[in-house]
């Protein structure tokens, strides 16, 4: 039951992704209006039969672009996953960031992140970062960013004393404008802690959407998170989630 409704799911946004493209295949998407853009999205799935599944996911982002030099950035993701009555995934992270353009395609920002995964027993992870980023592409259709930061850590396991350590992070993202109504995304980062460098998190994420009206858009994601150094030997390292999400634009 559940691979024929993850099937069905598939099916359907590809259907709707090629249509997108076949409909209009100028990759050439219209400026976005200075001002605030936010989008909201949420995606629910049930399957019954052998086992009863009950799967939840919620993201937002916002982003506040006066077309100046400034630019800030909000997004969040939570996980909630419910097998045969038992709890099996429940995680969050969100991200807030300002980023100043201060030369060319050169950047400074400071960004503060937050995560939480109950199975890893992670309580909670909170890392202020300070840094400096370069788009090494930057046109109407692509962008792809790199950056570096560095800061700290203030992490919680779960029946573990807390620790604060220095942390450096190094990311990079890309956004494909493939048509005015088919758009890829995708970002991964890496961050180690200064005291012990084998401690450190990785992520990585991929989205495909196909706009449907002018404010609603499907999209199918692919979300990896891996915590080299667990709360425990016992737990999995890597978080591995497949969404397929409604997302309004407001």
């Amino acid at each position: 039951m559940k691979r024929r409704s993850l099937g069905i799911v598939v099916a359907v946004f590809t259907m709707a992704t090629a249509s997108a493209v076949a409909q209009d295949t100028c990759p050439c998407p219209e400026e976005p209006k200075p001002g605030w853009r936010t989008s909201i999205g949420f995606g629910f799935a049930y399957t019954s039969g052998n086992t009863d599944t009950q799967n939840l996911n919620l993201s937002f982002d916002v982003i506040h672009d006066p077309k100046t030099k400034n630019v800030f950035k909000a997004s969040g993701l939570w996980i909630r996953n419910r097998s045969d009555g038992e709890l099996s995934a429940d995680r969050a992270a969100f991200t807030v960031r300002d980023e100043y353009t201060f030369s060319g395609r050169t950047f400074a920002f400071v960004e503060l992140s937050y995560q939480q995964d109950a199975f890893k027993e992670l309580d909670y992870l909170w890392t202020p970062l300070a840094g400096i980023g370069h788009h090494l592409v930057d046109s109407d259709n692509v962008r792809l960013t790199v950056d570096g930061s560095v800061g700290g850590a203030f992490e919680g396991l779960f029946e573990q004393d807390s620790t604060t350590d220095g942390t450096f992070k190094i990311g990079q993202s890309l956004r494909w404008q493939i048509s005015k109504n088919a758009k890829l995304t995708q970002s991964a980062w890496g961050l180690w802690k200064f005291a012990d460098t084998s401690d450190s998190y990785y992520h990585f994420d991929v989205s495909l959407s196909s706009a449907v009206t002018s404010w609603i858009d499907l999209q199918l994601s692919l979300v990896d998170d891996y915590k080299n150094k667990p709360a425990s030997a016992e737990l999995e390292k890597n978080d591995l989630a497949l969404l397929a999400n409604v997302v309004l634009k407001l």
